[in-house]
């Protein structure tokens, strides 16, 4: 869009800004002028670059998977020995509050984005007006590609002619794209108003339109103190203006709710009033969107924070699983093999959706199991098991019970979408993505859900694990085949349960 804006596009490229496709992965031409203009420029320009690793804003509030074009093409100045080193500075920018807040919650929904234009940019000075809080910049230590590349890669690529990446150099470039990520992330300001859209969701998950101020307060405030805690498995440094006492806690909660009133406002009694919204084109109307509007803006605040309770969640989840699957109750002791097992094998289904490093995974394991213990979830006994320790579905420690209901959403899409995959050959992603948004919105309440990134996200995994094959077919794009052993396998490891619903030989 910005290249063909009038003015905008050109004083965009004499600031320093190039343009690239979104995809040229097969014309090689390209692909060779591409990987030599980046040369230069990181090689022989006085000046840095900068790129963000997603290649695209995030729609759902969350950290993306990295694309590995650019990136690789960094790393590749190493490789070839053109020169002697790359530093790799990762940076966060976090915002009180996003300016494209409304547009992208109708996005999710299906509702098309307008496109940037010179006219649409002047039009929007009007949100000006408007308060949208504070900007958080926060820079990391660099990143030497050469001491990453050095201890992964033994052979050095030929220093010949510009080529295409290695699987070997794909794999150690996506690794160290993941590891920037989560750099990035331990950057991010974790602000009370994410906090808070995590205990508000979990409201609404269960039907509580009536939450007072004051449980907000007290679950924020517990959320935030488990997330400060400096011991092990703590989630890092939260950074959220310097208050730590209960009455610093109530004066930000009320000002991020001041600031979003938007979307939610608190009454004279302390009682919590949320704000309807309207799709802005019939199309949408077989979407409830008085409510899915409100539940994908909380969602994508919400997302915000994820990154700190996803693995504690996952592990929650693992053992929940677990025990559906023995058919056990919640108090019985599991092996740590039999655990960490699951734990893995979730940890590589929500790959497509959170930012999960594998050769992480002990250390994540590990932090997951004391953050749990610690808010009451799992107990460790002394012969190295770990017991799933009761607790009421919504009386529990807040901190517990984000754990419990903050995948609620994913793990909805994720078994719908497997549930849908095996009843039919689909003629392409898009068709069996329109379907599984269908089906939540007809069969639940939990509108987060509707994502369009999250079902494409939860489809991409199934295909990835060999639950769909993809085969090129007509002009629709790529046919997806079921393989209903495959599917069954994925629903064990996120339900516990053997059997799927509807059946993978019934039809639509």
């Amino acid at each position: 869009d910005f290249i063909n804006m009038a003015y905008i596009g050109n004083l965009l490229r004499e600031a320093g800004a190039f343009y690239i496709r979104r995809s040229f992965m097969e014309d090689e031409l390209y692909w060779a002028v591409f990987q030599e203009y980046v040369h230069v420029l990181v090689c022989c320009e006085s000046a840095p670059m900068e790129f963000f690793l997603e290649g695209t804003r995030s729609r759902t509030g969350k950290s993306l998977r990295p694309k590995l074009g650019l990136l690789g093409t960094v790393c590749q100045c190493c490789w070839l020995n053109h020169t002697e080193d790359v530093l790799l500075v990762p940076m966060n920018i976090s915002y009180s509050r996003t300016l494209e807040e409304n547009l992208y919650a109708y996005e999710m929904l299906g509702i098309p984005k307008p496109k940037e234009s010179t006219s649409g940019l002047f039009k929007a000075t009007k949100i000006l007006s408007e308060r949208y809080g504070n900007i958080f910049i926060h820079i990391g230590e660099p990143v030497s590609v050469r001491s990453t590349l050095s201890c992964s890669i033994s052979q050095p690529t030929p220093a010949t002619a510009t080529t295409a990446l290695t699987a070997q150099q794909i794999r150690v470039v996506e690794s160290l794209g993941v590891q920037l990520v989560r750099q990035q992330q331990k950057l991010a300001v974790v602000s009370t108003f994410s906090v808070a859209s995590h205990v508000l969701l979990a409201a609404l998950q269960r039907d509580d339109t009536g939450l007072h101020y004051d449980a907000l307060l007290s679950a924020v405030t517990d959320l935030l103190s488990n997330l400060q805690d400096p011991g092990p498995g703590s989630a890092g440094v939260v950074m959220w203006e310097g208050h730590h006492s209960k009455d610093g806690i109530d004066g930000v909660l009320r000002a991020s709710l001041s600031l979003h009133s938007n979307v939610i406002s608190v009454t004279t009694d302390g009682a919590l009033q949320y704000t309807q919204y309207d799709f802005p084109t019939p199309a949408s109307a077989s979407l409830s969107g008085d409510v899915s509007v409100l539940h994908m803006l909380l969602q994508h605040y919400a997302n915000q924070s994820i990154h700190a309770f996803v693995r504690p969640a996952l592990l929650l989840l693992a053992m929940q699983v677990l025990a559906r699957e023995l058919q056990q109750q919640q108090e019985a002791m599991y092996s740590e093999e039999s655990v960490k097992a699951r734990f893995s094998k979730l940890c590589s289904i929500f790959g497509h959706e959170f930012i999960i490093a594998k050769e992480c995974e002990e250390e994540d394991y590990n932090e997951s199991v004391s953050r749990l213990v610690r808010c009451g979830g799992v107990e460790r006994m002394d012969d190295g098991t770990l017991k799933l320790l009761p607790f009421p579905l919504y009386d529990c420690s807040p901190t517990l019970m984000i754990y419990n209901t903050c995948l609620k959403p994913f793990l909805l899409t994720h078994t719908t979408a497997i549930n849908l995959a095996g009843q039919q050959e689909w003629i392409n992603e898009a068709a069996l993505v329109s379907r599984v948004q269908q089906s939540i919105s007809s069969s639940s309440k939990l509108y987060s859900a509707l994502s369009l990134d999250s079902i494409r996200n939860a489809v991409r995994s199934i295909t990835k694990h060999g639950g769909l094959t993809s085969f090129r077919s007509s002009s629709n794009g790529n046919k997806l085949v079921p393989n209903s052993s495959v599917l069954q396998d994925l629903h064990l490891s996120l339900t516990g349960d053997t059997s799927m619903e509807p059946s993978l030989n019934s039809k639509l």
